[in-house]
């Protein structure tokens, strides 16, 4: 897709897509700081929010279902510019909207783009690289958006806490314009290695879930899914919970990106030579065991200090989950096995944001963490049965 003339200067086409994603990075981060308090204005009370992003996750999960064949047969590129204009679209609406429901069903039809912008992004990313470098090209991916995702937070806590969370929609809006013509000047590769018997639905999926190593590449990328639906609507509640205004929840996610730029990229460069495996165990562990210290602990500073150290585990894990799932998966099958692995994020979202909002609703706000402790180990076992890859 290339809708105006290429630039004069030369770039890699991985760099400048991993370019476009972290600009783009900035304003889905910017919405993210303000995402569950902006909900929090509509539902009043923290498990309700839960139930919300928890039906939202379930209506993107189902709608996976939708682009596994739009994307088998559609130009990757276009799907992912206008998927982009719906997002953009939907920002102004939200900038707008004061009705409840009238915001449900903007946040829906947003959510079904952003599953369609996931998974033509990571086939675009995949079929601009060698095998032998897809953790390298996933590792530039996530530094680079490590970098929106560091830019955005403080942005959108100034702008909320000065002038409203109204106007944190229209600052994304912006970002996601310019993003959308820095991508138009791109001319991205498309895959042609699909047959017919490719686009059975149905066949895809029965034969996703009947290799044990794709198995364990959903479950890992759906543990991440549990971690970031915690830190980006529950952590930002229980900050605000504790007295402190927006601009905190806006510096601590700050924090919690700042381990993910320095350590993913030269992470994913070793992993490429010594295996995934090692990183998988010990990135879970470090993420369970923050989340037992942050269960006995009561001082926010120290919570969000503890978060912070957490990335380092997240950093482990994040870059390399995708990458594992293309490492195991021949380039010829990549299409039809993308869209049911990318559906690993919503469920993980589903399962973890449900099981979240439960346990609020039920008990004290910090038994989410011990939860979270467990749920965390269950990932650690699922690592340890990988083979070394």
């Amino acid at each position: 897709m290339q809708l105006y003339r290429k630039p004069k200067f030369y770039i890699s086409k991985i760099a400048y897509l991993a370019f476009v994603g972290a600009l783009l990075g900035i304003s889905f981060s910017a919405v993210s700081t303000i995402w569950a308090p902006y909900i929090e204005g509509f539902v009043e009370k923290a498990f309700l929010v839960g139930l919300v992003t928890t039906l939202l996750a379930a209506i993107s999960f189902l709608s996976s279902f939708i682009v596994i064949p739009i994307l088998e047969k559609t130009n990757k590129a276009k799907v992912y510019f206008y998927s982009l204009v719906v997002i953009l679209l939907s920002y102004v609406l939200f900038s707008l909207i004061q009705n409840f429901f009238l915001f449900l069903i903007v946040a829906i039809v947003e959510v079904i783009a952003i599953v369609f912008k996931f998974g033509s992004f990571g086939v675009m990313i995949r079929n601009e690289s060698k095998l032998k470098d897809i953790g390298k090209s996933e590792g530039l991916r996530y530094t680079l958006l490590n970098i929106g995702y560091i830019a955005g937070p403080p942005l959108a806590g100034f702008i909320a806490a000065k002038f409203g969370i109204a106007l944190v929609f229209v600052f994304a809006s912006i970002v996601c314009l310019v993003t959308l013509f820095l991508f138009s000047r791109i001319n991205i590769r498309e895959s042609t290695s699909l047959t017919k018997s490719d686009y059975n639905l149905l066949k895809n999926i029965v034969s996703y879930f009947s290799d044990s190593a794709r198995l364990r590449a959903y479950l890992l990328k759906g543990g991440m899914a549990v971690w970031w639906g915690v830190v980006y609507v529950f952590f930002p509640l229980l900050i605000l919970q504790k007295g402190l205004g927006i601009e905190w929840v806006g510096i601590a996610l700050f924090g919690v990106n700042l381990p993910l730029l320095l350590l993913e990229y030269p992470i994913t460069k070793i992993a490429d030579k010594k295996g995934f495996k090692i990183f998988f165990v010990f990135g879970f562990l470090i993420l369970a065991f923050v989340s037992l210290l942050v269960f006995f602990s009561s001082s926010i500073y120290l919570i969000m200090v503890l978060f912070v150290i957490s990335s380092v585990g997240a950093a482990f894990i994040e870059p390399l989950a995708e990458a594992y799932f293309f490492k195991i998966t021949p380039k010829t099958e990549e299409n039809k096995y993308y869209a049911p692995f990318l559906t690993s994020l919503d469920a993980g979202h589903v399962v973890g944001r449900a099981i979240t909002s439960i346990v609020i609703a039920s008990v004290a706000f910090n038994y989410l963490f011990l939860f979270l402790c467990f749920e965390m180990l269950f990932f650690v076992f699922i690592s340890l049965t990988l083979k070394k890859k």
